[in-house]
């Protein structure tokens, strides 16, 4: 089973931030998705979304708290689902990203409005975000 670790990075007025992958992403392309990735062997779930946001975003986060634990419906990927707070505005996010073609704040309802991975989707609209 694939491990993952996922990152619901909400800014001060309650606003999720999203990745666009490039169309040359080897998976999700040209689509909007939480930052995150796979877990590493010998690696913890926490260890592995600070790396991932550093990696992706320049984004230095010390104690991201845990919201879900869960694997998807055919058991084949298993999620750790982590939130994180930030007071970063968008002009430095989009400085510092790695990793797709774009970034940005956006709020739940406009979340449905975009060509996002479902699964992501399905993970922020089951949270109850402000």
């Amino acid at each position: 089973m694939k491990k993952v670790a996922l990152a619901i990075i909400q800014d001060i007025q309650g606003k999720i931030l999203l990745q666009h992958k490039d169309k040359e992403a080897p998976n999700n392309p040209n689509t909007w998705c939480l930052f995150g990735g796979g877990i590493e062997e010998g690696e913890i779930p926490k260890e592995a979304i600070i790396r991932e946001l550093d990696e992706e975003l320049l984004l230095k986060v010390t104690e991201p708290k845990l919201l879900i634990h869960a694997s998807d419906k055919k058991g084949q990927i298993e999620r750790y689902i982590f939130m994180v707070n930030i007071d970063t505005k968008i002009e430095t996010l989009k400085a510092n990203l790695q990793e797709g073609d774009n970034v940005e704040y956006f709020s739940v309802a406009d979340v449905s409005k975009l060509k996002i991975n479902r699964a992501h989707f399905d993970i922020i609209t089951s949270l109850n975000l402000r």
